[in-house]
């Protein structure tokens, strides 16, 4: 965000990154970012508190209503959405999607607005998946096929420590490093480059 003030970038993760903060941190700079991460099947969400009312005592409340977890909705639910959408692979895959709006509480922190998308493959070949996403202007397809581009990124990593050594070197000192590493990514991109044009 300090690099790149001008630009909205999209944050990608797997659960390991759907966190309360990390959600309260991207609504608080939604121009700037959003997050799509998988998201809890189970996840408790509620409904805004309702307004003070006139003569009301005692404190406020800090939460509404519960609402149901995507896993509820998902079984309960007749109105999904099919999609065409990019997959693993480089592929695509026709899935149906269902999505809803709920408040994530967390005490001491109070409530962050979230937005879940659950994903069923209709190949039946991979898992019921939750996502959640933070950006209402993006599409149910752009934040599936988001979630889905991770997994380039996550291969290049394993195929570069596979073959290439990356993070394996015995360099020290901060240049070592600095030199190597972009050396290794270079070389990986080359060595890609090499292989989708040659015959």
């Amino acid at each position: 965000m300090r690099w790149f003030p001008d630009r909205k970038s999209v944050f990608a993760g797997d659960g390991a990154y759907c966190t309360h903060r990390l959600t309260r941190f991207a609504q608080r700079h939604r121009s700037k970012l959003c997050v799509v991460s998988k998201f809890y099947s189970d996840a408790v969400l509620h409904q805004l508190p309702p307004r003070r009312r006139k003569g009301q005592k005692g404190r406020n409340k800090v939460r509404g209503n519960r609402l149901p977890t995507p896993d509820q909705v998902a079984q309960s639910s007749k109105r999904w959405k099919k999609l065409v959408v990019g997959w693993y692979g480089g592929g695509q895959r026709h899935i149906e999607v269902i999505s809803r709006v709920g408040h994530w509480y967390r005490q001491g922190h109070g409530l962050v607005q979230v937005r879940w998308v659950y994903v069923r493959d209709l190949t039946g070949s991979h898992r019921d998946e939750c996502l959640m996403y933070t950006d209402e202007m993006m599409s149910l397809r752009e934040i599936v096929e988001s979630f889905v581009g991770r997994w380039d990124i996550e291969v290049m990593y394993e195929e570069m420590r596979e073959h290439l050594g990356l993070e394996k070197n015995r360099g020290r000192c901060k240049q070592t490093v600095l030199r190597v590493e972009p050396c290794l990514f270079g070389l990986y991109s080359l060595i890609a480059l090499w292989f989708a044009c040659l015959p």
